[in-house]
């Protein structure tokens, strides 16, 4: 079998570069024989590894040469990519975003020789790109429900659990066996659990603003850049004085990525960053309230990233403690953009 070895050279191996910097080297390839090459590849990508399935996009591409080569030559092959706008390298704890200058001969008939340099993209004085798939915001489920009238999240709620309930006692009604259909509703009783659940995550801040009035929860700028300082706010609007166990706003960010499919498939979660922040130790609370807070990103916090099962992402949680009575929850979004260095 023809013997083809690759390798990267880079024009400056020490470097890190930004959005707008052009990556410059060569392409070296050594053959001991005669070599048919149906093409010597050379692409600029990005990928995620770790935990995760396998996420990866082409930055670049280049064909740098078809033909023949004979035994004992050494040819060198220069290429330039344009890096783009982001996302950035990134280390984590299950998750890893790294870029490549990845290289490969399509040789007939043959294994084909491949080789990868890594290279570190930084953040530049633009905003980078933060993921292909990175949403504005996380779904607010409270929030959303919350806009919804009552009846409505009732019937939902109703809705999940006949669906769950309902088909098992018609198979035993059909099969003229009605203990069967009963058993078999019992194991699909977690339908009626998420029912009941789905109306109760529905309904909690409903309950919660009755003991608090309405409450209004805002952040001056969700989206940010590592550093910058975070200014919150809160307002309660109780109608009659309220005891409140605490309050605590939380920053966090979280890596959470995806692995394998279907009865294989498994999420994992790892906190990144918390902070919490305590609004209110206890006792009783005569509105209207207004408290404000202000949070600073370290400058070396991971920023936000969103592909295909790999996710880091930065979210702000209020929690209000209402002894003995729902507590007032709900998550807001946040962008983080990497420092510019």
């Amino acid at each position: 079998m023809p013997s083809c070895e690759l390798a990267v050279i880079l024009e400056n191996p020490e470097a890190t570069f930004k959005p707008g910097d052009v990556v410059r080297g060569f392409i070296t390839v050594d053959v001991s024989d005669a070599v048919k090459c149906r093409g010597l590849h050379v692409r600029l990508l990005v990928r995620t590894h770790g935990r995760g399935n396998r996420w990866e996009r082409e930055h670049g591409a280049d064909l740098l040469f078809e033909g023949n080569w004979n035994p004992g030559e050494q040819q060198l092959y220069p290429f330039e990519f344009v890096v783009p706008p982001g996302p950035v390298s990134y280390r984590g704890n299950l998750l890893n975003v790294s870029w490549y200058v990845y290289s490969y001969v399509d040789i007939p008939w043959g294994f084909d020789p491949e080789v990868t340099e890594e290279i570190t993209v930084i953040a530049g004085d633009e905003p980078v790109e933060l993921g292909p798939v990175h949403d504005a915001a996380l779904p607010d489920f409270s929030a959303a429900m919350s806009a919804l009238p009552a009846t409505a999240v009732f019937g939902a709620g109703i809705m999940v659990m006949a669906f769950g309930l309902l088909p098992a006692l018609m198979i035993g009604v059909c099969e003229g066996d009605l203990t069967a259909g009963m058993f078999s509703a019992i194991l699909v009783v977690p339908s009626f659990g998420l029912g009941a659940y789905l109306i109760y995550r529905a309904l909690r801040n409903r309950m919660a603003e009755r003991r608090l009035g309405d409450v209004r929860f805002e952040v001056d700028n969700p989206e940010a850049t590592c550093g910058d300082t975070l200014s919150f706010s809160v307002q309660l609007s109780p109608e009659a004085p309220v005891q409140v166990t605490r309050a605590v706003l939380t920053l966090q960010a979280e890596e959470v990525v995806v692995s394998g499919s279907g009865t294989n498939k498994k999420t994992h979660r790892h906190m990144q960053f918390t902070r919490e922040l305590p609004l209110h130790e206890g006792g009783e609370l005569v509105g209207p309230v207004h408290w404000n807070t202000e949070i600073t990103i370290p400058e070396d916090a991971p920023p936000s990233f969103g592909a295909p099962c790999n996710n880091l992402s930065w979210q702000a949680e209020l929690h209000i403690d209402i002894p003995r009575w729902p507590d007032w929850m709900r998550k807001m979004a946040l962008r983080i953009h990497p420092r510019p260095s």
